[in-house]
């Protein structure tokens, strides 16, 4: 049971508590700093979901007390000198000739589990590829629609993205792609919400193409995928979800010049739309894209946001030395506590 439990004790448990002591760091930092801007909280939120899937990705001699391998493993992982959650190190070691065929079991149901998410990623990337062969949205018909966007594209400053329509009325607007972005309406909403509300939809989809969260938002979705048994990682992606559609939020507030009510009854009353079109039609989708249909959850966390207070500016080179002192800070801290713990333990012992 050698295999299991290194497993267990030396991957499961110890990403989950590094995700959970990075988690309280990274709120430690953001109360300390007063970050109350979300793209700069988002930036944040990704250390504890990036951390985990390290730990989880360390070879198995972490648990060597040798000074010489020491240091860097103890900068990997936060520190632990009493050893209370890994196994010991001829234990550990002896794990690299492990042929049992428990060890051989193991590694295929790993190779299974990989295989499911591969094929899961794979899903969901043809799924959403396939909008931008959907029907380019007429210009001639439209003219306005087309209008504010180029409007708004100039504003915010990313290039015009490609219109489609669709005649799924389930799916709340969204862009797809990344380098070539595509920004998808559903023609049942084309026909229901005025320009006004039309414009700050198109903005906030726009935000998502400037803040490159086409690309980012599949490297937290890979990342959780991956931690599957880690309950924090999970949470700290719903986090990170909240926050970006907040920044996104602000982003169409200052875009559009509309008042933080405007926006806010946007958002309430698209998701009154998506109520009254009702939800049972998205058993036609696959069940793994439900998590990009229109979030309830979020409705109400993102009008407080917009409506409670009026989103401060935040200069970009201020954002930069903010970004950049709070990952040095997170490295240094954890580097700093590890070197001194494994020394303390050197030393008492």
């Amino acid at each position: 049971m050698s295999h299991f439990q290194s497993l267990l004790f030396n991957q499961g448990i110890q990403s989950i508590l590094d995700a959970g002591a990075m988690l309280l760091l990274v709120f430690f930092l953001l109360t300390i700093f007063r970050v109350k801007n979300p793209a700069t909280r988002f930036f944040f939120l990704f250390v504890p979901l990036l951390k985990p899937f390290i730990v989880m990705l360390d070879p198995f001699t972490m648990s060597t007390t040798h000074l010489n391998h020491g240091f860097y493993q103890r900068s990997i992982r936060f520190p632990d000198p009493l050893n209370l959650i890994v196994l010991p190190v001829k234990e550990t070691k002896a794990l690299a000739y492990d042929t049992s065929l428990f060890a051989l079991l193991t590694g295929i149901a790993l190779l299974i589990v990989l295989l499911f998410l591969v094929v899961r990623w794979m899903q969901l990337f043809l799924f959403f590829d396939k909008f931008k062969q959907s029907p380019e949205l007429s210009k001639t018909k439209y003219p306005r629609v087309y209008e504010m966007l180029g409007e708004l594209a100039n504003t915010i400053g990313v290039a015009q993205p490609k219109l489609v329509v669709v005649d799924m009325c389930e799916f709340a607007p969204f862009s797809v792609g990344h380098k070539r972005p595509t920004i998808v309406l559903s023609q049942e909403m084309l026909n229901t919400f005025p320009d006004e509300q039309l414009k700050i939809m198109l903005a906030h989809e726009l935000g998502h193409v400037k803040r490159n969260d086409n690309l980012t938002g599949w490297i937290g979705l890979i990342l959780r995928d991956c931690l599957y048994f880690n309950p924090i990682a999970h949470f700290v992606y719903k986090l990170l979800e909240r926050e970006k559609e907040k920044a996104c939020d602000a982003i169409a507030l200052a875009a559009t010049g509309s008042t933080p009510q405007a926006v806010a009854n946007t958002l309430i009353d698209v998701g009154l739309f998506y109520q009254k079109a009702g939800m049972a039609t998205t058993s036609l989708n696959p069940a793994l894209t439900r998590g990009f249909l229109y979030k309830k959850s979020l409705l109400e966390q993102r009008v407080k946001y917009i409506t409670g207070r009026v989103v401060a500016k935040q200069s970009k080179l201020l954002a930069k030395i903010l970004k950049g002192f709070a990952f040095f800070l997170l490295v240094y801290l954890q580097l700093t506590i590890g070197f001194f713990a494994f020394n303390w333990f050197v030393v008492i012992r």
